[in-house]
């Protein structure tokens, strides 16, 4: 015989577990080189969001390591973690908050171990929205400073940084960043023009 209860108090056998536990998500497509990079949760990975590479060839590489979740902690719901130019991608780990570097080996078609691009403090100092600087071979991202949280009041700095890439000594600090633009406690979305000659960005 059937049990009546009243609305919302009975156990229904769909949760919110059995919904979500086994999906594998797609976002952030990226046109690269002669395909596509993307973001996919991975659910036996903890749900990590991992970075993909589909190429005309139709198959997919994965490009980050089992272990890394691109994801960043800025304004506490993220932005746009990875970007890539030429033969390299760069994405924010959301462990360490740093950014790493891979670099696409045409030969083998397989992308190189990650190497760190920053070296900060941890998940004190944070990076998202990443786009190249193609003309001045230089990295922009915005950067979210905690370091200084608490100390007389002061709130987490938010900037638009640069980090130069025309040489190989990486990781880099944050005096070896340059900051662009500093004077706002929000910073997103930088895009730069078709010509290269202009940067926007939501401020």
């Amino acid at each position: 015989m059937a049990e009546i209860r009243s609305s919302a108090h009975w156990a229904s056998p769909i949760t919110s577990k059995s919904i979500f536990e086994s999906r594998k998500n797609i976002s952030n497509l990226y046109p690269w080189k002669d395909g596509l990079l993307f973001l996919i949760t991975e659910p036996s990975e903890g749900n990590a969001s991992v970075l993909m590479y589909y190429d005309l060839r139709s198959e997919i590489e994965r490009v980050s390591p089992r272990g890394t979740n691109i994801r960043s902690k800025v304004h506490e719901y993220g932005g746009r973690p990875f970007t890539a130019y030429n033969e390299d991608v760069y994405y924010c780990n959301f462990e360490d908050q740093e950014i790493y570097k891979q670099s696409f080996q045409a030969k083998t078609k397989t992308f190189s171990p990650p190497e760190a691009i920053t070296t900060t403090l941890g998940d004190k100092v944070r990076y998202v929205d990443l786009t190249v600087d193609r003309a001045r071979n230089l990295l922009i991202a915005v950067r979210e400073d905690h370091s200084g949280v608490g100390t007389n009041g002061e709130e987490a700095k938010n900037s638009l940084i640069a980090i130069p890439l025309c040489d190989s000594e990486f990781p880099k600090g944050l005096k070896e960043q340059v900051t662009l633009f500093e004077d706002s406690d929000f910073v997103s979305s930088p895009s730069f023009s078709d010509d290269g000659a202009s940067l926007s960005f939501v401020t």
